[in-house]
């Protein structure tokens, strides 16, 4: 997708941290302000997959453990790609919410960074937004007094710390940063020149978000149906979008052997 000619009709990535109800919170106030502001969003937490939704209704599901951990694992391969192509093909630029993920009180969340770092290789407009008073160095830093790793920092092309630092830190100085970047020319996305495997990936993401669009509807049946089809096409294409054949692991009795009971994280005496 080429760079939007009027830039409140370009469509933003959101990426940012999923790790629980605040995350998500977070997220979809900050898509939010997106579409206050006139843009359009791809928001991963309410556009994508529900993985935390789809394993539950698949566990609550007459099933067979076979077919539940069959599909969780095309599942998985379906989300990738899926975020894959809305990030380089159906979406302008990405807003990368790098503040630290509700389950940890320092990282960003690590696929944040693997969605920014797709962006920064492959030339999309990037901006970073921060709130939060954490950084790394030097030690005991807080906001805009330190930075972040300089491999994340390094994708927003600016290493200055303060007003006009590497991440906005308001909503306001956000969306002036991005009015700013899509204001930019930008080269335009040439999927051509991209390693097989990626053009592969991006394929099987724009099958998925066909089927995405055919099962808008909500409710458990028509969930799992759609999570049924597509897992089933990727099952059925695998040869042709490069995904490896499920090795038959059971990601629920893999965590049964690992621990014991009480000894799971989460749970009591864990």
């Amino acid at each position: 997708m080429e760079g939007a000619k009027d830039l409140k009709r370009a469509r933003i990535y959101c990426a940012g941290p999923m790790g629980g109800p605040g995350d998500f919170t977070a997220m979809r106030e900050l898509s939010s302000v997106l579409v206050g502001a006139g843009y359009s969003t791809f928001l991963p937490v309410d556009d994508g997959f529900p993985l935390l939704e789809i394993f539950q209704r698949m566990d609550e599901s007459d099933w067979s453990s076979a077919k539940r951990a069959e599909t969780k694992y095309y599942i998985m391969v379906a989300v990738f790609a899926f975020d894959l192509f809305n990030l380089l093909e159906s979406c302008h630029a990405v807003v990368a919410n790098v503040n630290p993920f509700e389950a940890c009180c320092v990282n960003p969340d690590s696929g944040t960074i693997m969605e920014l770092s797709l962006a920064y290789v492959f030339g999309r407009p990037v901006v970073a937004y921060k709130d939060k008073d954490v950084r790394y160095f030097p030690l005991g830093s807080t906001l805009q007094n330190g930075w972040d790793n300089p491999m994340i920092i390094g994708m927003t092309n600016n290493f200055h710390l303060g007003g006009g630092g590497y991440v906005a830190t308001t909503y306001p100085e956000l969306l002036q940063r991005l009015d700013a970047a899509l204001s930019r020319e930008h080269r335009a996305l040439d999927v051509e020149s991209m390693p097989e495997h990626v053009r592969r990936a991006l394929a099987l993401g724009r099958e998925v978000d066909r089927m995405m669009l055919r099962h808008s509807g909500q409710g458990a049946s028509l969930l799992l149906r759609k999570i049924e089809e597509i897992a089933a096409f990727i099952k059925g294409g695998r040869e042709r979008f490069n995904v490896a054949e499920w090795n038959g692991h059971d990601p629920v009795q893999l965590v049964r052997e690992k621990w014991a009971p009480g000894d799971r994280p989460g749970e009591p005496g864990g």
